[in-house]
């Protein structure tokens, strides 16, 4: 559970509040000369996946247990509230570019449910469908895309999972399909290369897919009225990491490399201590990253990089963070940008972490 009233802003810089059914709200001013940065952190229970919407301005996040929600957050009030229950075990999340949808990946119930934003109403819900030979008893959205330019579309990487709170993070894959909808269309793929993340190129009819087992893959993927085929892929040299993204013909792995997305030749590498989640921004030119510092990754380190040089701009630790401390959970996920100076993501600890810091804004 989350505080329904309205939690301390971001810019007022109070150091906590405790909500009225004792959920903690810390909010923590932290100066680095000569530049100030602000960074804030809502606790919000057990949770998984974390979205940003450019039309309404807000965050959602996927509140996870048999009684799931999501939450909405003003980044720039912190005001939270929480939608009705929407299923069991909430967890990856997708929003269509218009605004007009979000998708939520129902993991314990085989389905994915759209909803309607910002009012959170369940639009549509629909079954995952096994795409493997061998049968699955539960079946997740691994990652979930939707069609840039067609709200109704979306893509799914499904995967098998056990029926365990956050077992789609230890998932087998199971194959990827396109839902028109919630129909799904009749050209799907499975089989190798796996494919465990998703990213659209510059065009909504070509994917990308990462494979995530070591060594890893890419695939480029065709998006029809019929579904997906294959154009080609490529077995990477090293493991891609648990984050890629896609920008102006080249993608950057969480591993560090950047990828010319044609050739798949790698072309130049920002970090060589990898990174967890990432993110490029156009309009400010640059690449964010999230890594981590101490061996229990209580310090996360948000690096900026110009994606013309790939050079380090500067770098922001944010102190005091817990994290599970089962390996397989990647610390921090979900990184995303909003505003003109914002980044959040969410920690392992189910904290989402708002910043708004020089080292974003253009």
């Amino acid at each position: 559970m989350i505080c329904e009233e309205t939690l301390v802003g971001i810019q007022s810089l109070h150091p906590t509040q405790t909500c009225s059914n004792g959920t903690n709200v810390s909010l923590f001013p932290l100066t680095v000369s000569p530049v100030s940065h602000m960074y804030g952190s809502v606790a919000l229970g057990e949770g998984t996946n974390l979205a940003y919407d450019n039309v309404s301005r807000k965050l959602y996040a996927s509140l996870a247990g048999a009684q799931g929600r999501i939450a909405t957050i003003d980044p720039v009030t912190g005001s939270v509230t929480q939608s009705p229950v929407i299923g069991d075990e909430p967890d990856h999340l997708a929003i269509s570019d218009d605004g007009q949808f979000l998708y939520v990946s129902i993991d314990n119930e085989n389905a994915v449910k759209r909803l309607t934003l910002p009012v959170l109403a369940t639009d549509l819900t629909f079954p995952l469908d096994n795409l493997a030979p061998v049968s699955r008893d539960y079946l997740c959205g691994k990652d979930i895309k939707v069609v840039p330019g067609n709200p109704r579309t979306v893509v799914i990487a499904i995967a098998g999972h056990l029926i365990a709170p956050r077992s789609c993070t230890f998932s087998e894959p199971d194959g990827v399909a396109v839902y028109q909808d919630g129909l799904k269309l009749p050209n799907t793929w499975t089989g190798f290369p796996f494919v465990h993340l998703l990213e659209f190129s510059d065009s909504p009819s070509v994917l990308f897919g990462a494979g995530t087992f070591s060594p890893g893959s890419l695939s480029r993927l065709s998006v029809t009225a019929s579904g997906l085929s294959l154009i080609d892929s490529s077995t990477l040299a090293s493991w891609p990491g648990r984050d890629f993204t896609f920008l102006n013909g080249l993608i950057y792995s969480a591993s560090g490399q950047v990828i010319n997305a044609t050739t798949y030749a790698v072309i130049g590498s920002f970090t060589n201590t990898g990174a967890f989640t990432l993110r490029p921004d156009a309009n400010s030119k640059r690449l964010f990253a999230v890594t981590a510092l101490g061996s229990d990754y209580s310090v996360a380190t948000i690096q900026a990089f110009d994606l013309n040089t790939l050079s380090l701009n500067g770098s922001l630790d944010i102190p005091s963070l817990a994290t599970t401390a089962i390996p397989q959970y990647p610390p921090y996920t979900s990184l995303v940008r909003w505003g003109s100076d914002g980044l959040a993501f969410r920690t392992s600890s189910d904290e989402i972490v708002i910043v708004r810091s020089p080292l974003v804004g253009p």
